[in-house]
């Protein structure tokens, strides 16, 4: 688990300075406690545990990571900031694609189910 939020975290935060922070304008208010990037981690990561739901899966973040994730915001917090990010999220795993498999391809099949737990 250390090695796969790690290997994330650094993959879409480099992303992010990249692609997203350059192009994006300082928005008015309180600076957030928790960074996009950090949020947007969390999320991928989401897809490859197997969680029954967010406050779950932000419970056990907060259990065993939270020296990791010390700003880590509530749920409902959460969940706003993630619909927010939802764009870049769709731009950050199309971009991963176009490496995995090159633009001059029309169609690509990628597999994402991990099955279920009984």
């Amino acid at each position: 688990m250390d090695v796969l939020l790690t290997t994330i975290f650094v993959v879409v935060d480099d992303w992010y300075q990249k692609q997203v922070k350059r192009t994006t304008l300082l928005k008015p208010g309180v600076k957030a406690s928790m960074s996009d990037s950090e949020i947007m981690t969390l999320a991928l990561v989401m897809d490859y545990l197997p969680f029954p739901g967010e406050t779950q899966f932000l419970g056990f973040v907060r259990g065993n990571y939270k020296e990791w994730f010390p700003n880590l915001v509530e749920q409902s917090q959460f969940n706003r900031r993630l619909r927010k990010l939802d764009g870049m999220l769709e731009k950050l795993r199309r971009s991963w694609v176009e490496q995995l498999v090159g633009e001059s391809e029309k169609y690509f099949l990628l597999d994402t189910n991990l099955g279920t737990q009984t």
